[in-house]
């Protein structure tokens, strides 16, 4: 499955071809294009739960700690 980021630059990239383009059908197409992926890198993301923050907590990192302490005292 691709991710929005992926989408995103796609749409960047067809974005540029179209300002890149001298012809003006092909860089219509190519903003066609760009809109269209940039619609479907939103679905994604509405579409997609959120991501879980990580929580970085501070006593089970000190039991680590004094375990590998502990192993290394053996």
């Amino acid at each position: 499955m691709r991710s929005a980021e992926y989408f995103r630059r796609e749409a960047g990239r067809c974005h540029q071809l179209a300002t890149e383009s001298k012809d003006p059908e092909a860089a219509g197409r190519y903003r066609a294009l760009a809109r269209r992926y940039a619609a479907m890198a939103d679905d994604l993301e509405e579409s997609s739960p959120p991501a879980v923050p990580v929580s970085h907590d501070p006593m089970q990192q000190r039991e680590i700690q004094q375990q590998q302490k502990k192993a290394e005292d053996e």
